[in-house]
């Protein structure tokens, strides 16, 4: 999974490999199916990231899946601020807490960036998430 990621070049194989891991970590010792899988590229020089992810979309009955590219300025939420941190530092994994009104704002932000995922989350989002983030990098 990780050499498929690395070799990515388009924002669709972005959404593939989210949609492809998010599947097979539901079939790892009777887990759960992730809920949502997501992939961010980050560009140094804009401080923005590709924002590719696949989540359920629990609004549905058969438990279909929203797909989405979003590009995303990290400096415009704390949520963003947090991640961008993270980026740019040495770290090779981080677990974030997002909750109250970071977690509010984040989700404000990515609902108005994309008209697909708006009311996703129902008109209060959960109170509280864990994001685990893993940073590997293309070595030249």
């Amino acid at each position: 999974m990780r050499g498929r990621a690395l070799a990515m070049l388009q924002p669709e194989e972005l959404i593939e490999v989210a949609e492809v891991l998010r599947k097979e970590m539901g079939l790892l010792g009777g887990l759960q199916e992730i809920e949502n899988g997501t992939v961010f590229i980050f560009d140094e020089e804009s401080e923005m990231a590709q924002f590719g992810f696949t989540m359920k979309d629990t609004r549905v009955p058969d438990k279909a899946s929203i797909t989405e590219n979003l590009t995303v300025q990290l400096n415009t939420t704390e949520a963003g601020k947090e991640l961008l941190r993270f980026f740019k530092s040495d770290e090779m994994r981080q677990s974030l807490r997002q909750e109250g009104t970071k977690r509010k704002e984040w989700v404000e932000y990515l609902y108005s960036l994309s008209p697909r995922i708006d009311g996703y989350f129902g008109k209060t989002a959960q109170d509280k998430t864990y994001h685990l983030f893993s940073n590997f990098q293309l070595v030249q």
